[in-house]
């Protein structure tokens, strides 16, 4: 009688430490956060196409780019704050560096 055993799955993370998992999954994080406000920008220029000079349509592009916009720059300021701890405070190098 065969004995059953547990499958071997592969690990997707290229990281074996706490740290660079930590980093993997917060660059992660903004990766998905910056398409999300990319696809929000191109919402809000579809609504400018689609409004035909309408005011109220208008004003509802302009505010979906307008918080599209901070957003990228919000995500931007988190990125730089995420790469200092992880850098310095952990030691861990974030897979995307800003500067050399």
């Amino acid at each position: 009688m065969e004995l059953l055993t547990a499958p071997i799955v592969p690990n997707p993370l290229t990281a074996t430490d706490m740290s660079e998992v930590f980093a993997q999954v917060i660059n992660a994080l903004l990766l998905w956060a910056g398409a999300v406000a990319l696809l929000f920008i191109i919402i809000g220029g579809f609504r400018f196409i689609v409004s035909m000079g309408n005011a109220e349509g208008v004003e509802k592009a302009r505010n979906t780019v307008l918080y599209a916009v901070l957003g990228l720059i919000l995500i931007f300021l988190a990125y730089l704050v995420v790469a200092y701890m992880l850098g310095d405070l952990l030691g861990v190098k974030p897979a995307y560096r800003i500067g050399s």
